[in-house]
């Protein structure tokens, strides 16, 4: 199992980080390791959702079905990917902090399924260079005035 835990901090509400963060469309947004996502089914936000995740790994890209798999508003979301070679869960976890303020962990945790597992420790070390780079992009995005989630936005 390759695991990565970061925590950021942001300058907006609970509610507003999880509402940006449990869809998952905002991945592409801060996460340079998402090539594109796309909600296939369900309504954001909710147990419903479907998304299309294309990753890039190791130079090459790979097609994760994510779902939602737990949505506690505003504290908490977790989502879920499985294909035929590895298993994915992301968890954020939003606590408000300060006057206004939020503080957000995501939680990682891959998997190689089958004979892939004999990978796995070299897996671990280069899913924590993908993480650190997702959490230095969530930082990034988390810190940015306007906080609306990709669907949210209205195109002129």
């Amino acid at each position: 199992m390759a695991r990565y835990t970061g925590t950021v901090d942001a300058p907006h509400s609970a509610e507003a980080v999880w509402s940006y963060l449990a869809d998952l469309r905002s991945a592409g947004e801060w996460d340079p390791s998402v090539e594109s996502v796309q909600l296939t089914s369900g309504e954001p936000r909710t147990e419903t959702a479907r998304y299309q995740l294309e990753v890039c790994f190791r130079g090459r890209s790979v097609s994760l079905p994510y779902r939602v798999v737990e949505v506690d508003r505003p504290n908490r979301v977790v989502f879920a990917a499985e294909t035929d070679s590895v298993s994915v869960r992301d968890e954020a976890r939003i606590e408000p902090v300060g006057v206004g303020g939020s503080r957000v962990t995501w939680d990682a945790d891959l998997r190689l399924n089958g004979i892939r597992k004999v990978f796995e420790p070299l897996l671990r070390t280069l899913f924590a260079r993908l993480g650190e780079n997702a959490e230095r992009g969530l930082g990034d995005r988390l810190r940015d005035p306007a906080l609306d989630a990709p669907g949210d936005r209205i195109s002129p």
